[in-house]
């Protein structure tokens, strides 16, 4: 437990380096280090039972992710899918770095770095587990800002695309939560529901 919470520290310690800035309540919190805690919290409530492996890998899911510049890329859907490859593998080894610093094997850091890099998710159920907690997060406390910027017809394409990636018990979740009536419609039409 001691490597794990010292881990932690390390990992909230770059996730407060991040420029950007949420505020919430008039508090400001560092973007990621705010976006890591929502996905542990969520992680927590999903899979209580969830050890150290997976907090782990929902806490660096965007491990220095204002690192690499979306505009670095093309502007276009290849751009974009470099891009994330490209973040997943340098969240992977970066954050990787710091659980070989404090004491973590080959095994548990390789079996991590699966998860952060969003390998074999169809076989693997810890990725799985991860990706449907960031589905979830995703959904509760982002998906209503991107109403307010994307047409409905582009939010519909958004939300189908989020709900193909997540578990059945990850939809169940995402259907109790409390959308504002706008929102709530569109989310029921992208899924046919």
């Amino acid at each position: 437990m001691e490597k794990y919470l010292q881990a932690c520290i390390e990992i909230n310690k770059n996730h407060s380096l991040d420029k950007n800035i949420e505020t919430i309540e008039g508090i400001d919190y560092p973007a990621e280090l705010l976006y890591a805690n929502r996905l542990v919290d969520r992680l927590e409530n999903f899979k209580p039972d969830a050890g150290e492996l997976l907090k782990l890998a929902a806490r660096c899911q965007h491990f220095k992710r204002w690192e690499i510049l979306r505009n670095a890329y093309p502007m276009d859907k290849v751009g974009y899918l470099k891009w994330r490859k490209a973040l997943y593998i340098y969240q992977s080894e970066e954050s990787a770095k710091i659980l070989e610093q404090v004491g973590y094997d080959d095994e548990f850091i390789s079996q991590f770095k699966m998860i952060v890099e969003k390998k074999e998710i169809s076989k693997n159920p810890n990725a799985q587990i991860i990706e449907d907690v960031a589905c979830l997060v995703f959904m509760d406390y982002y998906l209503e800002d991107f109403s307010k910027k994307h047409e409905p017809e582009k939010l519909k394409s958004i939300i189908a695309k989020t709900w193909k990636k997540m578990s059945n018990s990850a939809k169940s979740e995402a259907l109790k939560f409390d959308f504002p009536g706008d929102l709530k419609k569109i989310i029921l039409e992208a899924l046919n529901l």
